[in-house]
């Protein structure tokens, strides 16, 4: 059982640091785009209004695939424990 418990951690570790590094990335690119000397306030608007959306779809498409990851991963976790239970009752 311990090695689907540890690897169900570190898949959710690893995918939850994916989706906050690609949203820290976006974030950045944002930020620059708003410094941007070349673009008048209205293109600033719109490309942060963009650059948000974006940020909020990364960000529940992430969580949603972490979500699976943990229903699945669980699901194996018991199934694990109970197939060690059934080994140490024989």
């Amino acid at each position: 059982m311990s090695e689907y418990a540890d690897g169900l951690v570190a898949n959710v570790s690893d995918e939850l640091r994916d989706m906050f590094e690609g949203i820290a990335k976006l974030a950045l690119q944002g930020a620059s785009e708003a410094s941007d000397p070349a673009l008048n306030v209205m293109d600033k608007a719109r490309k942060a209004h963009s650059r948000v959306t974006l940020i909020v779809d990364d960000a529940m498409r992430g969580l949603a695939k972490v979500n699976e990851t943990m229903f699945v991963g669980m699901a194996f976790v018991a199934a694990s424990s109970d197939d060690d239970s059934a080994a140490d009752s024989s």
